[in-house]
């Protein structure tokens, strides 16, 4: 937008140089010439403007994108923090408490899949080697998704004895998915 206006600019001014020029050839020689030489200057003034313009677009465009990389980075760790801690507040529960502790994994869950989504868009980006590194990692984030969820799904058939064996295989689940997430979130890192 802003180099449509300052391109507009220049050629409106070009157009009243050019203009001026034609009504001053009639008139004396030397305010002729003066006049060549203010629509030069002017010109030349208004290069610099636009130069100064794309400049200060181009500076604001990187800074923008570096500060979107950065809120990316930062979802990104604390979605890793979110997954540890999750795990962190539910590994002690007892079978007493499965109901919660499905609940609270299922909703750390749920929110895992709009972080998955964000990875997903970020990761379309890259190519060759670093995107077939991503695209195994998201198989795998996936794949331990889906094994998290069946295993969560079973939860009301856990009994007090075999409570352990299901915390166990849950616990297994949600690690290989912590692991991959991260595995993905770095190749975006490295390939950015």
């Amino acid at each position: 937008m802003k180099n449509r206006y300052y391109l507009l600019s220049t050629l409106a001014l070009l157009g009243l140089g050019l203009a001026g020029c034609n009504d001053r050839e009639e008139t004396a020689e030397y305010g002729s010439q003066d006049q060549s030489e203010e629509v030069a200057e002017n010109m030349e003034q208004a290069g610099n403007n636009m130069e100064n313009a794309a400049e200060r677009m181009g500076n604001q465009a990187e800074s923008t994108a570096r500060q979107w990389g950065n809120q990316a980075q930062d979802a990104a760790q604390n979605m890793g923090q979110n997954l540890k801690q999750a795990w962190n507040d539910v590994q002690d529960y007892s079978a007493d408490h499965s109901e919660d502790f499905t609940n609270e994994l299922s909703e750390a869950g749920d929110h895992l899949e709009s972080q998955m989504d964000q990875l997903r868009e970020r990761g379309s980006e890259l190519s060759g080697e670093a995107k077939a590194e991503f695209d195994e990692a998201m198989n795998d984030l996936e794949d331990a998704k889906a094994n998290l969820d069946q295993r969560l799904e079973r939860a009301g058939d856990v009994t007090e004895q075999n409570w352990d064996e299901f915390k166990s295989g849950v616990g297994d689940a949600w690690n290989k998915m912590q692991q991959s997430f991260q595995r993905a979130e770095n190749t975006i890192e490295d390939n950015a």
